[in-house]
């Protein structure tokens, strides 16, 4: 007579679950020293959606660094460019290159 092999159930093995550390201290942001550099931007604005007159101001960190000045639509893109070109070649930034260039 033979035997009947019964077949082994194949079970999972269980892994351990790591429990990830938790920090005790938190993170503190170290304080700069060096003041961050300000970012200058050009603003367009126009009062009127087909005015012929562009505001344009220029900003420092957001906040108008220089004085207003109102451009013609035929001149503007000529007048911002003048300015960034000029502002990049010598190396100063957008409200010191406005008050010579525009």
């Amino acid at each position: 007579t033979k035997r009947k092999t019964t077949k082994r159930k194949t079970t999972k093995r269980k892994t351990t679950k790591r429990k990830t550390t938790k920090r005790k201290t938190t993170k503190r942001k170290a304080k700069r020293s060096t003041p961050k550099k300000p970012r200058y931007s050009l603003l367009i604005t126009q009062s009127q959606r087909n005015s012929r007159d562009f505001k344009v101001q220029v900003l420092k960190n957001g906040k108008v660094a220089g004085e207003p000045k109102k451009i013609a639509a035929s001149k503007i893109s000529a007048t911002a460019s003048g300015i960034i070109n000029y502002a990049r070649r010598k190396r100063v930034n957008l409200a010191k290159a406005w008050d010579s260039v525009a």
